[in-house]
């Protein structure tokens, strides 16, 4: 299987200590943070159960998903990225096995194939097949 799933942060906030992040407020900050917002969420296809577990990477660095899935966004910090910007390529599904955002790592922690994960982006998802 090779894929690469991309979006782009449409936008980038500073949160301090004890702020909440994502719905019902699931993800406490325990430090200053920066995050990045993704227009991807549960409608997309971005599975909830990867909510505060999965990764993404920009720039080649991993970063964590933050709070809950939303229906058409998703939080990461991206503290560790160096001079983040909008409009950032963030890679979310990619093929290669080392990867901590390789699909089939992103399955097994929603406890499904890698498939699944694939066949449930949504149409409206543009797809480029080179």
């Amino acid at each position: 299987m090779v894929i690469t799933f991309i979006t782009h942060l449409c936008q980038i906030k500073k949160v301090r200590k004890g702020e909440t992040v994502g719905y019902n407020q699931k993800f406490r900050v325990p430090r200053e943070m920066v995050i990045g917002i993704m227009p991807l969420g549960y409608y997309d296809g971005l599975n909830r159960k990867l909510s505060n577990k999965g990764k993404v990477k920009i720039k080649n660095v991993f970063c964590p998903i933050i709070g809950n899935v939303c229906m058409n966004l998703s939080m990461v910090d991206i503290s560790e990225v160096r001079n983040p910007t909008v409009g950032q390529e963030v890679v979310v599904f990619d093929d290669c096995p080392d990867s901590l955002c390789f699909v089939k790592k992103h399955s097994l922690i929603c406890g499904t194939i890698p498939y699944e994960l694939l066949v449930n982006l949504a149409e409206s998802t543009r797809r480029v097949l080179v």
